[in-house]
């Protein structure tokens, strides 16, 4: 488990940064937090991080950007859409255009890329 992925388990069960947590327990919660739609995007709209996004897209995103307007999981569809329209090269744009049609987690460094731009953003 990395670091950003232990932050969001422990914000997601409301655990101090302090508590002992075990690996076991950890990886069970990390799974369950990662199904939550609406915590995972409220997590990722205060702190993206490309594998956490990476799960978001994998996971949530034909549902996200069917989402109420109001939700999370739909701002988060909408600030990564936002940051896809910054991409300057037309290749890298299509791309991952062709990745989100085909369900598919794009490139590492588009990853990056929007991350840096949604936290920028804040």
């Amino acid at each position: 488990m990395n670091d950003a992925e232990e932050r969001f388990v422990r914000r997601y069960a409301h655990l101090p940064p302090d508590a002992p947590l075990d690996r076991h327990a950890a990886r069970a919660l990390l799974r369950r937090a990662l199904a939550d739609r609406e915590a995972l995007a409220e997590f990722l709209l205060e702190q993206c991080t490309p594998a956490l996004l990476g799960e978001f897209i994998n996971r949530h995103w034909n549902d996200a950007i069917s989402d109420a307007p109001s939700s999370a999981a739909l701002r988060l569809a909408s600030a990564v859409v936002r940051a896809l329209g910054r991409i300057e090269d037309t290749r890298d744009w299509m791309a991952t255009l062709d990745c989100f049609e085909r369900g598919i987690v794009p490139a590492a460094r588009i990853l990056r890329q929007v991350c840096e731009d949604i936290n920028d953003a804040r």
